[in-house]
């Protein structure tokens, strides 16, 4: 008599809730008080955490001031700025990444404080990416980042895997 695999009719299939499905840049910026930037608008998400200092923002034409701790999310193809605040440097980190699920709609014009709880994912990333890719992260114009020869076995899934807990 031939046994018959119930398992796969008992598991369970797991859902996403969000999914990012790629990784477009990577920066951590040490920028000084004086520090310009126009302006750019591109077809994926954007993430701004300020980790020292302040830096202003303009989102879709609105005005925002970050501080330490504080966080922005540029929705995809909106028009965004990022200047220091003309009396301190600032050290800010960036990560560009595409994510196309419904449930990315609650970033949308959003601006909060991390909790310390959530910074944990900021420095997981900046550590994992540092590893990962090759690309200098203090270099506006670089998209796309390089996979470095060394980077470690899974390492790019702990990027992808860290940042939708962040979001989550």
């Amino acid at each position: 008599m031939k046994k018959e695999n119930v398992y796969p009719i008992l598991a369970h299939k797991l859902t996403d809730v969000l999914r990012v499905s790629k990784i477009v840049s990577m920066h951590y910026f040490e920028f000084d008080k004086n520090y310009v930037f126009p302006g750019e608008s591109h077809d994926f998400w954007e993430m701004v955490y300020v980790d020292s200092g302040s830096v202003h923002i303009t989102a879709a034409k609105t005005l925002h001031t970050l501080r330490q701790g504080e966080i922005i999310f540029h929705k995809p193809n909106e028009f965004h700025t990022i200047s220091s605040d003309k009396k301190n440097p600032a050290n800010v980190f960036v990560i560009s990444f595409v994510a196309t699920s419904k449930n990315m709609a609650w970033f949308r014009n959003r601006k909060t404080v991390l909790s310390d709880n959530l910074r944990q994912y900021i420095t997981i990333l900046l550590s994992e990416g540092k590893k990962t890719f090759d690309t200098p992260f203090n270099i506006p114009n670089a998209f796309a980042p390089k996979i470095s020869e060394n980077s470690p076995f899974g390492s790019q899934q702990i990027i992808r895997n860290t940042l939708e807990q962040l979001l989550i």
